[in-house]
């Protein structure tokens, strides 16, 4: 315990609270009483009433917003939610369409390039069999026979039946040999 003085502590803290209990009937120098007084004279105990019940409503009422715009909000956040999720969803799937197209072109390009490639190869190698195909060797050319030459007449015939045996007869052609698979 500490003492200050004559007195503790304890005691001086009593002597205050004794005080503080008893009112004070000494007049307020100010006029702060007067003033409440008048101020309270001035309004009515009905429209104080009024005021506290309208205030009242009016906080009922800001709950009921409030509570209405939580509602409101959760139901936001999960459309919110769910409609992220879709759009994260569609632009995924955009993105792997857009490779596969990709892709596709790619290889369709490579092909057409393989195939034009290939159908010039084609054409250049039918010009180039093209004048070997239906080429048939022609017999010499010989003078006409007169008529004194009889011999050369018969070996003119001859030669002319040859041929004609040579193009009656059928021609495996190269590209008829190729097999086609």
């Amino acid at each position: 315990r500490r003492v200050h003085g004559d007195r503790s502590i304890e005691s001086r803290m009593a002597d205050q609270s004794q005080s503080q209990s008893q009112p004070q009937n000494q007049p307020n120098p100010d006029g702060v009483d007067d003033l409440v007084q008048r101020l309270l004279s001035l309004c009515d105990h009905t429209d104080a009433q009024q005021m506290l019940e309208s205030q009242a409503e009016s906080l009922e009422n800001l709950d009921f917003s409030i509570k209405v715009l939580k509602e409101f909000n959760e139901f936001s956040q999960t459309l919110y939610t769910q409609s992220e999720n879709q759009f994260q969803y569609h632009t995924r799937m955009a993105k792997e369409m857009r490779s596969d197209l990709e892709s596709i072109m790619y290889r369709t390009r490579a092909l057409k390039r393989r195939l034009e490639k290939h159908a010039l190869a084609v054409a250049a190698q039918a010009k180039t069999e093209e004048g070997t195909v239906g080429f048939e060797p022609r017999p010499p050319v010989t003078p006409p026979p007169t008529v004194g030459d009889v011999e050369p007449l018969a070996a003119t015939i001859d030669t002319v039946a040859e041929s004609s045996q040579l193009s009656t007869a059928p021609q495996v052609t190269q590209a008829e040999s190729v097999d086609p698979s």
